[in-house]
Formats: C-alpha cells, sequence, structure tokens
C-alpha cells in the first residue's frame, strides 16, 4: 500500500526543491557571466593587433552544437573578407576555444566592420579540422 505523505513532508520536499533551482540557476548565471567576460576580454582590441583598428566583442552563445561568436571590427584598412586566414589563426591560437573545438564543438565566427562601405561583413565556421591541430 502506498504511504500517503503528511502535509509538512509535501512542503519540505517542495521547499528543497525550490531551493536546489534557485541555487542552481544563480551558479549557471554566474558561470555564464564569467565565461562571456572572458570571452570579451580575449576579443577586446587584441584581434588584429594593427594600430587604430578597434575590435569588441558584441554577441556570444554557447550551446550544446555551437559556438557562436561575433565582434565588431572598426578601422580596417582592407575589406573584412581579407582578414579571414588571420581570424581563423586567431581562433585556432587561443587555448579556451582550441580546447572547445578538440572536443568536437564548431565555431561559428562572424566579423562586421560597420565603418567600411563594402566589404564590412566575413562569418567563417571553423572545426577542428579546419584548425589543423599538429599538437
Amino acid at each position: 500500500m502506498r504511504r500517503e505523505l503528511s502535509k509538512q513532508q509535501q512542503l519540505t520536499r517542495l521547499g528543497i526543491a525550490f531551493v536546489i533551482f534557485v541555487i542552481s540557476s544563480v551558479y549557471y548565471y554566474y558561470r555564464d557571466k564569467a565565461q562571456a567576460e572572458n570571452i570579451n576580454a580575449m576579443f577586446h582590441d587584441t584581434v588584429f593587433g594593427i594600430p587604430d583598428v578597434s575590435t569588441r566583442l558584441s554577441y556570444y552563445s554557447d550551446t550544446h552544437e555551437l559556438l557562436s561568436i561575433k565582434i565588431t571590427a572598426t578601422g580596417l584598412p582592407e575589406p573584412a573578407r581579407e582578414y579571414k586566414p588571420h581570424l581563423l589563426a586567431f581562433i585556432c591560437s587561443q587555448p579556451s576555444l582550441k580546447s572547445i573545438l578538440r572536443a568536437g564543438k564548431p565555431i561559428h565566427f562572424d566579423m562586421s566592420a560597420p565603418d567600411r562601405a563594402e566589404g564590412s561583413h566575413v562569418n567563417i565556421r571553423i572545426d577542428a579540422a579546419r584548425c589543423h591541430f599538429s599538437d
């Protein structure tokens, strides 16, 4: 025969479930926020190393299937597509992104250069094979 739970036991179980939900929500919020800050620091004015070229993270999303990163670059002397090899090398050389790629998750990288009249956009889908990891 099934034992009925008292009202007090039901409330206790509900309270425990609620506390676990709140704690896990807070944990994942701060974990994702810290990860986004690390990604932001990685891309903030560090991608090209060209004087007067500024880069900043404009979008970041990490799902089970894909990591999406979008940056905005200003001051590029050439059309954005000319920087594809440099962007690929930059992504493949970052240790944290390298580990994501090696784990089998691709990265969709998108860069816009809104100050350019022509050649203001480039996107690349990067996976471990495209990086040609040798180590």
